[in-house]
């Protein structure tokens, strides 16, 4: 592989799954490469997947080009993804966890718990994806699978919790009700400019082309 083909590939995202009810209680898979793997601690988790990513690719590990690392983990019995490294832009990923966490009754909340609730009866583990307003379509996108569904969470400008699932190209999406968007930028819109410019709501279903 050469440079100008790894600077034209998108992204390689690792997402770390901490589960201490499995052994190893940290397994991880990657995409668009698909390596999968795990370990007994996030360290070696990490450590495990460089070791493997290079000898997919042929590349000294400590050549590998930056991957966009992810952690899962149940928070409040919710399956939580987050960004592992680097700080966010704005800071409202504390201000959407710290609403997850929150004990009292929250509207927003209690919807979404009550639409997680009916995937997991499906037999589904849906994952909550907390990102900031102004991250990309893309930023979701590369960290999916054509037949995932993740449901998205920020906080907005009125410092209230707004989601919405995101389902990709071959998804099952149920007997749900869901939005097409045909918007050939939809890749570069922000996620908060999504939300506003289609006017969509908490409970919005948003399928990817």
């Amino acid at each position: 592989m050469s440079l100008t083909d790894r600077d034209a590939a998108p992204p390689e995202n690792v997402i770390y799954v901490c589960d201490p009810e499995y052994s190893p209680a940290v397994q991880y898979y990657s995409l668009p490469s698909r390596l999968t793997g795990g370990a007994d601690t996030l360290s070696e988790a990490r450590s495990s997947f460089r070791s493997a990513m290079a000898g997919r690719t042929g590349i000294a590990s400590h050549e590998l080009p930056s991957v966009v690392e992810h952690q899962e983990a149940a928070i409040a019995n919710i399956w939580v993804r987050t960004r592992l490294g680097g700080a966010h832009r704005s800071g409202t990923c504390g201000d959407t966890l710290r609403r997850l966490l929150r004990a009292e009754s929250d509207p927003g909340l209690h919807q979404l718990n009550s639409q997680l609730g009916s995937m997991t009866a499906r037999g589904l583990r849906p994952v909550v994806v907390v990102v900031e307003p102004d991250e990309p379509v893309a930023a979701v996108a590369t960290q999916m699978a054509s037949d995932d569904a993740l449901w998205l969470a920020f906080t907005d400008c009125r410092l209230d919790l707004t989601w919405l699932a995101i389902y990709g190209p071959d998804a099952d999406i149920g007997d749900g009700a869901i939005q097409q968007i045909e918007d050939i930028d939809l890749p570069t819109v922000a996620i908060g400019t999504l939300c506003h410019r289609y006017a969509l709501t908490n409970g919005t279903a948003v399928q990817l082309r």
